[in-house]
């Protein structure tokens, strides 16, 4: 993976971006790691896309969860989309793997990728096996600038 390009697998799935209500046929919720995108949804923001996903496919059923441009026009933090999904938890017993900021280059330059303190990740889904993180220079997470951090978290 490269930050030219988007993620066409992960966590041993192929990558399915949801597209905008009514565009196309969803997989089954299990068969794919979803991929979350503003701009891919017809740039609406990113707690509007949460909850028609929520709304669409069987969360307790989703494997695997990339999110990619959580802003919809003008760059923002990841931590409002973060606490979304950080507060849903519950409804993704299935949950396995998460990568934070599937952003390429031409989307936003990665060092100006603010990110925020993923512990709450950690603690409110104990049994994901792949946690993956990019990012720039967001201060508290020690990984130096323009890095992404790709986590085994268990065995």
């Amino acid at each position: 993976m490269t930050i030219v390009d988007h993620f066409e697998t992960f966590h041993g799935l192929p990558v399915f971006t949801l597209p905008e209500p009514g565009e196309e046929a969803l997989p089954a919720a299990g068969d794919v790691a979803w991929r979350l995108d503003c701009y891919a949804a017809g740039e609406i923001p990113f707690a509007k896309l949460w909850r028609g996903f929520a709304d669409r496919v069987p969360s307790a059923q989703v494997r695997a969860l990339v999110i990619g441009p959580w802003w919809d026009d003008e760059y923002t933090e990841l931590r409002p989309a973060l606490e979304l999904i950080v507060a849903e938890a519950e409804r993704f017993p299935a949950l396995r793997a998460l990568f934070l900021a599937d952003v390429t280059g031409e989307e936003c330059e990665i060092s100006w990728l603010q990110l925020t303190d993923i512990t709450p990740v950690l603690k409110r889904f104990p049994l994901l096996e792949e946690l993956g993180v990019r990012g720039g220079a967001s201060q508290g997470l020690g990984w130096g600038d323009q890095e992404w951090r790709y986590v085994a978290v268990s065995e």
